[in-house]
């Protein structure tokens, strides 16, 4: 056997960090020659000692870090050809001589001396793996070139303002024409705007939008919280390690019942930014995402971790939210099997919308948005935020150190786009009546072929999607009275910050969210009663799974009327008197059409 650290010589793919590349039937001295490519085996010619045998494992191999791949680039621009043979390095006293066949062809095992030189001539054969080494080599390279950049963008983060000149010379951060576009895109998105020469202009619906955009000039962004700068001292070093998840999350992750709100707490022992982007990586691999489409774990976190820092610390809106949207999905397609009559593609845009649907939010709706007349809001007219945070998303698959998508061919990255164009989208709230009256109409008919493969077309496939996505998003009053009245607090906080915002701007105060007047009862009754339980019932009919989210929700909403009775035990003549009305029923719906899902929500991309 092998000694450890083994050398090869004249080794085109492999280095000394290379052991677990030799097949362990071979021994020190024996000299292997690569004879031609075998295209019916799909592998190499070999032959160990003069003897053929097969070569899969001597051409299979991957690089451990970044410095064996610059290394296998080295060897291979240096000597491209294939002939290898093993050095007889510090060989045990017990091993056996050697044998007669290595003596027959002249073998000087032990001597240190390269047996086997080189052929004269390549056949004509090798002309495709020598091809396909190519590609590898450019993959190896773009991949290099990755690393590189994001090295190069922590540097300039780090010390430009201290250096009045860059030591990095040449080496300067590039940006891809994609990343051009969506930061422009992006510039100062929640900036309120006025006309340039003080005088409104006729808002003709024929006028264009670029028009309207360069009278316009930006005056200061109107958020609840300002935008974080992504640190890329944090992008380059691994800090997400899968195992230091206990088994008692483990297990509740299968549940309703994880609270990522507890990871919020700064004064929890498990307060770590890390943690919820471990658990989130977890997911990936666990419903076999990062496996499927070859998500390389490095680029795996980075996708992560800039999407934690493209949230804002808004009272709801944030990370947590946005977290705990996509742990609803990964229960509904893992623990509900809902996964099973989708394909691993869906499950992927699935998961990626789940997570980037609120990317950036400012805690301010798209009715304020209008109102104050942000940069977002004329760039786009219909699903204002929710077109922004799709930008978001694209922005961040467009950064080649995030770019999940990378290793997925053509056809398949312009699939998942569409997907998560079509889901991210379907969470404005203004199409929940559309989205809610398809699935009353074809639940029966889905439910007799969702598991039947390929007897659902696409229309009735968008249509299962976007409604997990949308019940995803209306997810915290099917998780237990304790986590879900957290998020309902959350919820009102953000709404009175908006309408106290509102009155600084000396905007219309949006109706419903004077926090004089709401009662936080009274509202989560609504809410389940007029928004979450006509969606979960409905769906339930598809994924049977699903009722016990409803028995959750009829829970949670008693509970809700019996701190409502106690409010009012008093007076009970005034809790007659309240508003049977949600406040998120003040947003105004899209009417119902004979357009087919798919069709209404790509209208709604349009400017």
């Amino acid at each position: 056997m092998f000694e450890e650290d083994p050398l090869f010589v004249d080794n085109v793919r492999g280095t000394r960090s290379s052991q677990s590349l030799l097949p362990n039937h071979l021994q020190l001295g024996d000299t292997i020659v690569l004879k031609g490519y075998n295209a019916a085996l799909g592998a190499w010619s070999v032959e160990k000692n003069g003897v053929p045998m097969r070569a899969h494992a001597f051409i299979k191999f991957e690089p451990e870090s970044p410095t064996d791949i610059a290394a296998d680039l080295y060897s291979m621009m240096v000597n491209p050809f294939k002939s290898w043979a093993l050095l007889n390095e510090s060989r045990d006293s017990k091993d056996p001589k050697p044998s007669k066949r290595r003596k027959k062809r002249g073998s000087n095992a032990g001597t240190g001396q390269v047996i086997q030189k080189h052929p004269h001539q390549v056949s004509d054969t090798a002309n495709g793996l020598m091809l396909s080494e190519i590609d590898d080599t450019k993959s190896q390279l773009q991949a290099l070139q990755v690393e590189l950049q994001v090295i190069i963008k922590a540097f300039h983060q780090m010390y430009s303002d201290d250096l009045s000149e860059s030591p990095l010379g040449d080496f300067q951060v590039q940006k891809t024409p994609d990343e051009l576009v969506f930061s422009k895109l992006l510039e100062n998105a929640f900036a309120t705007t006025t006309i340039a020469d003080g005088k409104e202009k006729n808002n003709d619906a024929n006028t264009k939008l670029f028009t309207s955009l360069t009278d316009r000039v930006s005056v200061s962004e109107v958020a609840l919280a300002p935008a974080k700068i992504i640190p890329y001292k944090y992008l380059l070093n691994s800090n997400l390690n899968p195992n230091v998840i206990s088994m008692e999350d483990m297990r509740t992750l299968e549940t309703l019942d994880f609270d990522v709100l507890s990871l919020s707490n700064a004064d929890s022992v498990r307060s770590d930014m890390y943690y919820p982007l471990v658990l989130l990586m977890h997911m990936f691999n666990n419903l076999g995402l990062s496996e499927t489409f070859s998500i390389p774990q490095p680029i795996l976190e980075r996708f992560l971790m800039t999407v934690f820092f493209r949230y804002r610390d808004v009272p709801f809106h944030n990370f947590y939210h946005a977290f705990n949207v996509t742990h609803t999905m990964y229960y509904f397609l893992h623990a509900c099997q809902a996964g099973n009559c989708l394909s691993q593609l869906e499950m992927l845009a699935m998961v990626i919308s789940a997570l980037t649907h609120d990317c950036d939010h400012p805690g301010l709706n798209n009715s304020f948005q209008h109102k104050a007349r942000t940069r977002v809001s004329l760039l786009h007219q219909k699903s204002t935020l929710e077109n922004h945070h799709l930008l978001q998303c694209m922005q961040i698959l467009s950064l080649p150190e995030c770019n999940i998508l990378l290793n997925l061919d053509a056809s398949e990255k312009e699939a998942i786009k569409l997907y998560i164009r079509h889901l991210i989208l379907a969470t404005d709230l203004s199409l929940h009546g559309v989205v809610h009256r398809k699935l009353v109409e074809r639940k029966k008919q889905v439910s007799k072929q969702v598991y039947k493969k390929g007897s659902l077309d696409e229309e009735d496939r968008i249509l299962i999607m976007v409604s997990l996505m949308k019940c995803s998003d209306l997810s915290n009053e099917i998780r237990p009275v304790g986590i879900s009245q957290k998020w309902a607090n959350r919820v009102l906080m953000e709404f009175f910050a908006q309408a106290q915002k509102e009155g600084q701007l000396n905007l219309p105060i949006t109706p419903f969210m004077d926090q004089h007047k709401v009662i936080i009862a009274k509202e989560q009754m609504n809410f389940i009663s007029h928004l979450c339980m006509p969606l979960y019932e409905n769906l339930a009919v598809i994924f049977p799974t699903l009722n016990t989210c409803v028995e959750q929700l009829n829970y949670n909403r008693s509970q809700w009327e019996k701190r409502l009775n106690t409010f009012f035990l008093d007076n009970p003549e005034e809790e007659k008197k309240l508003s049977n009305k949600s406040l998120w029923d003040d947003t105004k719906q899209v009417k119902s059409s004979k357009v087919g899902l798919k069709n209404l929500l790509s209208s709604r991309s349009e400017k």
